[in-house]
């Protein structure tokens, strides 16, 4: 992660982060529901740990949905085949770290 979006995030200015949905991040992030992420800075060993609050899922419209239902079983409509996903979405809650 670049020094610009770490700080902003440090700050508590931005409290989502986007990643490409592709197989690197939907193996990490949707194969199964997290608790907490940790956010690295780009080319150190700085780091900080934040709750999730929610994980969601964008598509090529910009249309985003939860990753995950109540029972914690992926989203219905992501599934479906009219839902394209592009993007995943994490909203990030309190610091743990």
């Amino acid at each position: 992660m670049g020094d610009d979006v770490y700080r902003t995030i440090a700050e508590g200015k931005k409290n989502v982060v986007h990643v490409d949905f592709d197989g690197y991040w939907v193996e990490r992030l949707l194969s199964c529901p997290i608790q907490t992420v940790k956010l690295m800075r780009g080319g150190t060993d700085e780091y900080m740990m934040f709750e999730i609050e929610w994980l969601g899922v964008i598509n090529t419209e910009g249309h985003e949905i939860h990753a995950f239902d109540e029972s914690e079983n992926m989203n219905e409509e992501g599934k479906s085949e009219n839902f394209v996903p592009e993007q995943i979405s994490l909203h990030i809650g309190n610091r743990v770290k």
